[in-house]
């Protein structure tokens, strides 16, 4: 079997989110294209490889063979492989957490993109340009990254790019507050995934889609899309997807008034995103849990946990939301005179931790 014809079946199940499966026929793929002497080819099973490793959590691994690939690519002068593996090096990185190496990697690969005038990968490249900008607070700019990776998507008739296009709109919407708009948008990006059949997408679609759902309340449909997407989640072992249906069914328990279901749903929430290093998840969950604390009157616990939060959007490079959580924190310090009483009066330690 020729690479080519094995790279037919690694997007058969890179679709299927076959990830072990997929990264194996990787391996099939490269010895097929040395044995033809395919550098081409070569590049484009080690780049594969490396999206397998990525959605497998392994790491450096990955960006051994995104490394690899790049490297095949230049010495053969293949400029749009080379920025293709340049692309998905950004992708290991951000994973990883550094957003700056990141946004660096993304932006060289959409410079070659622009100069060779590759429209898949400057679409590619855009909407993970459009997403660092988000992060980072810059929404004017990830929308205007959003609608070029739109418009390269269409020019290329690229269902697979139109929906991360809208999926990114949908959480530009959404971190505006505009939750109606945001649940117009996921809505499109998930009817367009359905009908593609893009299931590595779907779950990921779906959880976004929670949220607005959840502030619009419309509260059991938001539970029918978190039991979908955590099947899916499960089905393909999504450690971050996990962590994040667990959030989002705690934000849906608190709207139900159920407390100890969010405060269970937290912990698990905090507890994957931790094992598995997400950062972003964490924080978010932090915050979460901070929220939870203040409106049952524990303020300590609320500032601890707000505080944490904020160092790790920091870490993450989400300065928009460390600067929220700032002045959250600001808002809850107690005023001098509470501090002085703290000081005077000894606690009663019948009412310790009390709710």
């Amino acid at each position: 079997m020729d690479a080519q014809r094995i790279a037919g079946e690694v997007e058969a199940l890179e679709r299927a989110a076959e990830w072990e499966p997929a990264r194996a026929a990787c391996a099939r793929a490269f010895t097929a294209a040395a044995a033809a002497a395919d550098v081409r080819e070569m590049a484009r099973a080690t780049r594969g490889a490396a999206r397998m490793l990525c959605k497998l959590g392994l790491l450096d691994e990955a960006e051994e063979q995104a490394e690899l690939s790049r490297e095949i690519a230049a010495r053969a002068g293949l400029a749009l492989e080379a920025a293709r593996a340049v692309n998905i090096l950004g992708n290991i990185r951000h994973v990883a957490g550094g957003l700056h190496q990141a946004a660096e990697l993304y932006e060289e690969a959409l410079e070659q993109a622009r100069q060779v005038r590759d429209d898949e990968l400057i679409g590619l490249a855009c909407a993970n340009l459009g997403v660092v900008a988000n992060i980072r607070g810059d929404l004017r700019a990830a929308f205007a990254y959003y609608l070029e990776s739109i418009a390269a998507a269409v020019r290329t008739g690229d269902v697979q790019a139109s929906v991360l296009g809208y999926n990114n709109l949908g959480l530009l919407a959404a971190d505006q507050r505009e939750w109606m708009q945001a649940d117009l948008l996921f809505h499109r990006a998930l009817e367009l995934a359905e009908q593609a059949d893009e299931t590595t997408v779907i779950s990921t679609l779906l959880l976004n889609r929670a949220e607005p759902l959840i502030h619009v309340g419309d509260l059991e449909l938001a539970g029918e899309v978190l039991d979908r997407a955590e099947a899916m989640a499960q089905e393909i072992e999504n450690a971050r997807d996990l962590a994040e249906v667990a959030r989002f069914r705690a934000l849906l328990a608190r709207r139900r008034g159920d407390d100890a279901e969010a405060a269970q749903q937290l912990g698990r929430s905090l507890l994957l995103a931790t094992r598995g290093g997400f950062r972003l998840e964490r924080a978010e969950a932090l915050e979460q849990l901070a929220l939870l604390h203040y409106d049952a009157g524990r303020m300590d616990d609320a500032r601890a946990h707000v505080a944490e939060a904020c160092a790790e959007f920091f870490a993450a490079g989400a300065a928009r939301d460390c600067q929220r959580l700032r002045e959250l924190a600001a808002a809850w310090s107690p005023a001098p005179e509470e501090e002085d009483a703290s000081a005077t009066v000894p606690a009663d330690p019948g009412v310790a931790g009390a709710a």
